[in-house]
């Protein structure tokens, strides 16, 4: 019987103090192919870089011990190729603008969608063409700002 390999050998790393959320988002992620890492706050997520490369990290903005824009700002200076995706229940542009101005390629309103985000690494069934790959992520001329087709 032959086997397919869904891996994309992605290392996700996805930063949410709600553990629930947490936890979905990693089964979710590990069942597309994902090697994923999850830490409930910002020294949690550093820590976790600290020790290991990620190509992409998943930063929700409120967190316990900080907000998510001054982490991602951080966790760039430790590892610049990594993508940084933020996501959150506020829905202000503003917020979205300042993700960007920091670096984070992304900005999606909770509930993210784990299957959208996929599409933006592995590309679209269809077209097979990635929105988003972290070696080019960087050249990315993708218009900017809540990606209200990334909910559930």
């Amino acid at each position: 019987m032959a086997t397919v390999d869904t891996s994309t050998g992605y290392r996700l790393l996805v930063v949410d103090d709600d553990t629930a959320l947490s936890a979905i988002l990693t089964w979710d992620f590990q069942e597309l192919g994902y090697d994923v890492t999850a830490a409930q706050s910002c020294r949690a997520a550093e820590q976790a870089m600290a020790e290991r490369r990620f190509d992409v990290a998943l930063v929700d903005h409120n967190l316990p011990d900080g907000l998510g824009l001054a982490l991602i700002q951080r966790l760039r200076r430790v590892q610049p190729e990594t993508v940084f995706i933020m996501f959150s229940a506020d829905d202000n542009p503003e917020l979205a603008d300042q993700a960007r101005q920091l670096g984070a390629e992304r900005f999606l309103l909770k509930p993210v969608n784990t299957a959208q985000i996929d599409r933006l690494f592995r590309g679209s069934p269809v077209t097979g063409q990635a929105m988003i790959h972290p070696r080019f992520a960087k050249n990315s001329d993708r218009d900017f700002g809540p990606d209200r087709s990334c909910h559930r």
